[in-house]
């Protein structure tokens, strides 16, 4: 099947639908609330097909009625434990109208100079990439972030957590976010509050950022503890320690993306 709803993806089969989708899938079946997509299959990106199911696509984009959808890599080759790929490929945010532009645009960026570079220096064989595609609802989000579930730095395990106002954390690179430290047994250790000058807001063209100066934490004590609960049962339903971005809209965590800590 060369479209399917996320939630029907098969979570072992990496080299069709790429690694960040069946990852999805899986923590779907875990029961977590992950963003509502479909996953097209990595064979569109090498036999320049895409128009044969171009139509369903802009179809499911379109029901979202005029709400942007995200467009996101998914590489057999990304998010794994012994080469990430962490930023190489791309992912954009358009109006439906716009959705097969952006898939095109991510497979595109299987042949930058950026992923053959990463793949000679680790000894991978570009010809073996094979990049699916995800579809997804944009959450409209309060606030968001990542957290890892082990200290990315030091040698402990406590569970540290990053918060940003608004939507897009990743795009966020002048903010200093809201910094907390949670024990395995989810006892809040730490936290460093930030001045944000700016959040980054939805609008029927995308993202667009607004000026806010927001000076109090942008998640609650037991929202933050709750988001390490959940990380926490990630990696134990994935088996490694995880990398994971999440999101909260009234008071509901979304799981966007998950993979292994890596340095």
């Amino acid at each position: 099947m060369s479209l399917v709803s996320l939630a029907d993806v098969n979570p072992n089969a990496v080299e069709q639908y790429g690694g960040k989708a069946t990852t999805l899938a899986r923590l779907i079946q875990e029961g977590y609330t992950v963003p509502d997509g479909i996953a097209v299959e990595a064979q569109f990106s090498h036999n320049g097909h895409l128009h044969r199911i171009g139509d369903r696509v802009e179809e499911w984009a379109r029901s979202r009625g005029s709400t942007p959808v995200i467009v996101r890599s998914s590489a057999n080759i990304e998010d794994g434990a012994a080469n990430s790929f962490a930023g190489l490929f791309e992912s954009f945010i358009v109006p439906p109208d716009d959705v097969l532009d952006a898939v095109e645009r991510c497979y595109s960026f299987i042949d930058s100079t950026r992923v053959t570079t990463y793949s000679q220096t680790f000894g991978i064989d570009p010809e073996t990439i094979r990049l699916g595609v995800i579809v997804q609802e944009v959450v409209d989000a309060d606030a968001c972030g990542v957290c890892f579930t082990t200290h990315p730095v030091r040698d402990d395990d406590t569970v540290v957590i990053e918060a940003a106002a608004g939507i897009g954390y990743s795009e966020q690179d002048d903010v200093t976010p809201d910094r907390f430290v949670v024990s395995q047994d989810g006892e809040l250790v730490t936290k460093d509050v930030s001045v944000q000058q700016y959040t980054t807001a939805l609008t029927e063209d995308g993202l667009i950022d607004r000026e806010s100066a927001i000076e109090r934490q942008v998640v609650t004590d037991s929202t933050v503890v709750r988001i390490a609960e959940q990380c926490l049962g990630i990696e134990k339903a994935l088996s490694y320690q995880a990398d994971i971005e999440w999101a909260v809209r009234d008071g509901t965590v979304f799981i966007l993306q998950a993979r292994p800590i890596t340095t």
